[in-house]
């Protein structure tokens, strides 16, 4: 692993470190939880033909969704960069 691959590691370890600590603030999980419930409760009391407004309300949904799927996979990347680095010493 040249300098370059081991700053880049470092990189993904440091990002992996942050999102961690953003997946484990109660006060952000709580602010996602209570978007998330205002979002369902508007759809649940729209109307059925109302497809505009049910489709961009599942579009923030998804956006939710995908914000906390997106630490999460920066989490398992700074996992196997860790690895990586471990590896690489191991070998040196």
């Amino acid at each position: 692993m040249d300098e370059q691959d081991r700053a880049d590691r470092h990189a993904e370890i440091h990002d992996a470190a942050h999102a961690q600590r953003l997946l484990d603030d109660p006060m952000l999980w709580q602010a996602w939880e209570d978007l998330d419930d205002a979002i369902r409760e508007k759809w649940e009391f729209s109307e059925p033909t109302q497809n505009e407004l049910r489709a961009e309300l599942y579009r923030m949904l998804n956006a939710s969704k995908q914000v906390r799927r997106a630490l999460t996979r920066r989490i398992e990347t700074g996992k196997l960069a860790s690895e990586q680095i471990n590896m690489g010493e191991r070998q040196s």
